[in-house]
């Protein structure tokens, strides 16, 4: 009864003096990040658990892959089968299972189609109840979702195969190797952030998946610098499934899926608004310009500072001139 009590009469407790105010509201895209997972951690974790729950099957997939292939290898060690039968065997199997991983990969349309318009409305500061915009989420967005992660599984299937064979034939001609690693730079480095902004893009405008995929490559070569960042940080969090462990590959699955993954969706997701809103939104789309925080302008900026300090010293605001 103490307890219910306690919790029915928080709504009359005191705030604070900046509550309600442009001192408690993020100030950029970048401040953002941290005041979405800090005030709408449960959306977060709601929806990095629907990433985790999809992609279970492609996790399982990659783990009985390396059960089959370290089979392979016990025998070849315990000289039951020549060393030519583990590598027709080994490619068999590896090519067999990237196939099967490459379909999986289609299964993360639903959540990630619900979630890009969830990403959208925390980004935008707009109104949000999960369960009816997952939903419609994934009614408007599942399409062309559906079109860039095809072309994601169909790169990452040849880029995979391509590089197995490589390695485990040990091509002694540096050409044929080049040939071999050459769709993995490609798709990493050109498709890759590409489908970074086509996705972003899908949850806002209601464009062709021609327009969007040609406004995609556009941002990125515009923002090559920082857009590299992000590619080298995406493809160092797969480094870890280098190490071919049944445990391992567990562990870095759901770490993957649901710690990183929604949190780089989200922080790529705020840095491709904040290119938008310098090459798309200004002139196009003025209603989506800086929609979601509040930009100071450079009186309200030194009264922010002041107002900081008076708030570390205990003293009360300075209010703003009219």
């Amino acid at each position: 009864m103490k307890k219910g009590l306690q919790s029915g009469f928080r709504i009359f407790r005191r705030y604070s003096q900046n509550d309600f105010s442009p001192l408690s509201l993020p100030h950029s895209r970048h401040e953002q990040f941290l005041d979405i997972l800090k005030n709408r951690y449960d959306v977060m974790l709601k929806m990095a658990g629907l990433f985790l729950l999809f992609a279970i099957p492609f996790i399982s997939a990659l783990f009985f892959e390396i059960v089959f292939v370290q089979n392979q290898h016990l025998l070849f060690n315990n000289s039951q089968i020549t060393y030519e039968e583990y590598q027709q065997r080994a490619m068999f199997l590896h090519f067999f299972f990237k196939f099967i991983q490459a379909l999986l990969i289609l299964l993360l349309t639903f959540p990630l189609s619900g979630n890009l318009r969830v990403y959208r409305l925390l980004i935008l500061g707009e109104p949000l109840s999960f369960g009816y915009d997952w939903r419609k989420g994934v009614r408007s967005n599942a399409k062309l979702t559906f079109i860039g992660l095809l072309f994601f599984s169909l790169a990452y299937l040849i880029s995979s195969v391509l590089i197995y064979y490589a390695l485990i034939l040990r091509k002694d001609s540096f050409l044929d190797t080049c040939l071999c690693f050459a769709p993995a730079f490609l798709s990493s480095f050109i498709l890759l952030p590409t489908l970074f902004y086509f996705f972003a893009q899908i949850p806002l405008y209601n464009n062709s998946f021609g327009k969007n995929f040609q406004n995609a490559f556009y941002f990125y070569v515009k923002h090559f610098g920082f857009s590299l960042i992000f590619i080298f940080v995406f493809l160092a969090s797969f480094l870890p499934l280098s190490i071919e462990s049944i445990v391992w590959v567990w562990i870095v699955g759901i770490t993957h899926f649901f710690l990183f993954l929604p949190l780089f969706l989200l922080a790529f997701g705020l840095y491709a608004a904040f290119v938008f809103d310098t090459d798309l939104n200004v002139r196009d789309y003025k209603d989506f310009y800086q929609k979601g925080f509040y930009p100071l302008t450079s009186e309200e900026k030194m009264t922010f500072k002041e107002n900081k300090k008076r708030i570390r010293k205990g003293g009360k605001l300075k209010r703003e001139s009219k």
